[in-house]
């Protein structure tokens, strides 16, 4: 999504405010999440509620709704790229001529989208179902490397390829005109979504964080 968005809105002027609004307005709501779950240790309904009452507790059902609502995004596309893997692994998607109406015809496919859709989601209960530290933690100590690596095989990939240069000149040199009302808002609306803000998710996280016991100067 992050690629479509930036292309949409003026490339680097999108990338800009999106940096900005990033480090000035969503990560102290980060930090401030990651508080919240630290201090109570509970998810982002049992802190809201134990900090504020019932009534806020609702705000955290809200976020744990939010939270659902992605998954279903989620869970499509990954179901979409798990499928792109086996054509590629055992299929013979690279022997395609036009990817474009392969591509068209492959997400209007229910049961392949059905299938693949569902073994995401057995893998993720799986990982999920171990808990935060032996299953979350643990897988993310192998994808994320792999994340890394294959984002950097991206990268020289695309270099490779016809009018490379110009596609990096219009990421990182900013044209300032291009900035408006729509840029701003798109841009807030994915930094909210990369550091998935609102949604209990970093309130959870935070009750994982121990409780560092600082010794006062001060007797």
């Amino acid at each position: 999504m992050f690629p479509y968005q930036t292309g949409e809105n003026g490339g680097a002027a999108f990338l800009l405010v999106y940096i900005i609004l990033t480090f000035t307005f969503c990560f102290p709501i980060m930090l401030g999440e990651i508080s919240i779950g630290r201090n109570v240790g509970s998810d982002a309904y049992g802190s809201y509620k134990t900090l504020g009452g019932k009534n806020w507790g609702l705000l955290g059902l809200f976020g744990i709704l939010c939270g659902v609502m992605i998954l279903s995004f989620y869970n499509v596309v990954a179901g979409w790229a798990f499928g792109y893997f086996l054509e590629i692994s055992f299929g013979d998607l690279l022997k395609r001529e036009n990817y474009g109406s392969f591509f068209t015809s492959y997400v209007n496919d229910f049961w392949d989208n059905l299938i693949f859709s569902m073994c995401f989601m057995l893998i993720t209960a799986f990982i999920v179902v171990k808990g935060v530290q032996k299953g979350i933690e643990m897988a993310a100590k192998i994808m994320m490397p792999a994340l890394f690596i294959l984002l950097v095989g991206l990268i020289g990939y695309s270099l490779t390829l016809n009018n490379a240069m110009d596609g990096i000149r219009f990421y990182l040199l900013p044209d300032f005109s291009a900035i408006n009302a729509e840029t701003i808002y798109s841009a807030m609306g994915q930094a909210f979504f990369s550091l998935s803000l609102g949604m209990g998710a970093l309130i959870t996280y935070g009750s994982y964080v121990d409780k560092i016991k600082m010794l006062s100067p001060l007797r």
